[in-house]
């Protein structure tokens, strides 16, 4: 099962390593994986363990003296109760872990390649994710720092940062 989904956890990873890695295409980067790994869960068609996990149980060859049977019903069984929860599994677990992607993306106002090519673009560009990250670090967070628990202050003022902004 892991040989179906590591191909494509392993792209998300190199694309999310990446040098120069572009944070407004990362909740793109996301939810094409989410997408796949949807699709192979719904379409067996294209899994790879699924296809050589068929071919060991139908190659004589491949089973010698044991002639080891696997009913369909067993097949069946395995798919919903086992690969398809855990290709669900993954999913949610990258879903977890992404909960803060609009503010990764926010964080691409900075980038240069993003910049408009004209001044009257450049007078309201950016101030969506502007935004974002004045309502995210504008407010108190609660932390907890080696388990001593606290909230920390705003790091910065909304309305002063997306004045200085414009």
């Amino acid at each position: 099962m892991l040989l179906d989904v590591l191909h494509i956890l392993a792209k998300l990873q190199g694309s999310l390593q990446a040098k120069d890695i572009d944070l407004a295409s990362v909740p793109l980067m996301v939810a094409s994986t989410t997408k796949r790994l949807l699709e192979l869960k719904e379409d067996l068609t294209s899994s790879t363990w699924f296809k050589e996990y068929s071919l060991v149980f139908t190659d004589d060859a491949q089973l010698g003296e044991k002639h080891i049977v696997v009913l369909e019903e067993e097949k069946s069984e395995f798919l919903h109760k086992v690969y398809r929860p855990y290709l669900q599994s993954v999913i949610d677990h990258i879903n977890v872990r992404m909960q803060s992607i609009e503010l990764i993306s926010a964080m691409s106002v900075f980038d240069s390649r993003h910049l408009p090519g004209t001044e009257e673009e450049l007078s309201e560009y950016g101030m969506e994710q502007i935004k974002t990250l004045t309502n995210f670090y504008s407010v108190e967070q609660r932390i907890n720092v080696g388990g001593d628990k606290g909230i920390s202050q705003p790091d910065i003022e909304a309305k002063e940062t997306e004045s200085e902004w414009k």
